[in-house]
């Protein structure tokens, strides 16, 4: 299960990366590494692209809204 964690852990740092300087990366990396690793700890084949789709989704969430409060305390909204 700590396997699990790293390779999460470090498939989101590098998305995180990519998506604050390039604008991509969570579409790019995070979905298909969950499609890869999900089935191997058991999730069912009929609901790994749910699961990774609502994650990359939520991804995208935090990120905004952290941008949007980061551009409000540099008042450049």
């Amino acid at each position: 299960m700590l396997s699990f964690y790293l390779i999460c852990f470090i498939a989101g740092s590098i998305s995180a990366i990519l998506q604050g300087m390039l604008g991509i990366g969570v579409g790019i990396i995070i979905i298909p590494i969950l499609n890869l690793i999900l089935p191997i700890y058991g999730i069912p084949n009929q609901y790994v692209m749910h699961i990774a789709l609502t994650t990359a989704l939520a991804v995208i969430a935090v990120n905004s809204i952290s941008a949007i409060i980061s551009h409000h305390f540099s008042k450049n909204i």
